[in-house]
């Protein structure tokens, strides 16, 4: 749906749905039909003006599938490993043995895909190389930042930390002052940097 209304030239929010919900009960619209949802969320782009959204490439969409992928296989990987560690039967660890290692050859050419990728891509190359000028950035939180953070570069660090879910959020009143804490954000990307 995404990418067909921006193929017919529309501006596009990506909006919580829960926010939207919660302004509608706000208002005093509790009742819930598509009718009601459709002035509601009319009414919520009024008041917020939320961003426009930019619609990745299909380079960066096949970017982000082959990372996604990559970490499917890894934590597969690592539950058979642990499989492997526990199991008492020959038999089994004969077969364990044969999938992990088909596991590690997925991953090394999912690595290699990407890698081409970032390297025929000057505008990747390029961000590639900033992010491993970072002390303790490596290969996989580069294309895991690349594919996942697609405005790196284009945004401040304060909105990029609250896209990864890293910026403390306040919670005090009065004179109260409560503890600070992150929450939020795109999972993968937070997953990525801890």
């Amino acid at each position: 749906m995404l990418y067909f209304l921006s193929e017919k030239g529309l501006k596009l929010a990506s909006i919580n749905p829960k926010q939207v919900r919660d302004f509608a009960k706000a208002s005093g619209k509790l009742a819930k039909t598509d009718k009601i949802d459709s002035k509601v969320i009319a009414m919520f782009v009024e008041v917020f003006s939320p961003p426009v959204v930019k619609v990745p490439d299909g380079e960066t969409i096949e970017l982000n599938a082959f990372v996604v992928r990559r970490k499917q296989l890894m934590n597969m990987l690592v539950s058979e490993k642990n499989r492997f560690s526990s199991c008492p039967s020959k038999a089994s660890k004969q077969s364990l043995r044969k999938h992990m290692k088909w596991l590690e050859k997925e991953i090394s050419s999912l690595e290699d895909n990407i890698s081409n990728m970032l390297k025929n891509s000057p505008q990747w190359q390029t961000n590639k190389d900033v992010l491993k000028s970072v002390p303790g950035v490596g290969a996989v939180l580069t294309f895991s930042l690349l594919s996942g953070l697609t405005e790196l570069g284009q945004i401040t660090s304060r909105k990029v930390s609250a896209l990864a879910g890293l910026a403390p959020m306040n919670r005090d009143s009065g004179k109260f002052k409560g503890k600070r804490f992150t929450q939020g954000g795109r999972i993968d990307i937070r997953t990525a940097l801890y």
